[in-house]
């Protein structure tokens, strides 16, 4: 076997395997939130019980218990774009309604002199109550309030990762062929 097959079979193979575990990866998390909110059909009263720090703009974890087992689960949002100004709002919690902290996406006003993450702290004070759904059959399987429809972007970034990795494919074969 001369070099140039080697290298189309090895570059095959990589090219291959970044497929499968790439785009595999994004549609495997595409369907298992699809199947989560399929599934997720009833619903508690949780409890906000603190803020998550490793998600954009501190959203609540909430505590529930189903069947005498507690579980935690944080609010999420699709996308949270933070805009900060010098002349920005100061009293920024005050700007924002119930329905506006529940859409999907979210955008926060701040004055970047005085920049406190203090909005969803506002709207979801520590021992209020959010509504979590969730599977009967799995109760960890939920979500809080509403699903924030993260699904679309599995889905696209796998269908992008799939292409363009079939493009990079689809090239090596034309510079093999071509030589």
């Amino acid at each position: 076997m001369s070099t140039k097959m080697l290298m189309l079979w090895l570059s095959t193979v990589i090219i291959f395997l970044a497929l499968v575990f790439l785009s595999g990866t994004y549609f495997y998390l595409y369907f298992r939130d699809k199947k989560m909110v399929r599934l997720a059909t009833s619903s508690i009263k949780g409890t906000v019980v603190g803020y998550n720090s490793f998600r954009a703009g501190n959203p609540p974890i909430v505590e529930y218990t189903v069947n005498g087992v507690a579980y935690k689960k944080s609010f999420r949002y699709f996308l949270v774009k933070t805009i900060s100004t010098p002349w920005g709002p100061r009293n920024v919690p005050n700007i924002y309604t119930r329905e506006d902290m529940l859409a999907n996406s979210i955008t926060f006003y701040r004055n970047s002199f005085v920049s406190f993450n203090t909005v969803l702290q506002t709207q979801f004070p520590l021992c209020s109550s959010m509504t979590v759904w969730y599977d009967p059959e799995k109760p960890s399987r939920a979500y809080v309030e509403r699903y924030c429809g993260v699904n679309r972007y599995y889905k696209w970034a796998g269908i992008l990762y799939g292409t363009l990795l079939l493009l990079v494919y689809a090239v090596v074969l034309v510079a093999f062929f071509k030589n």
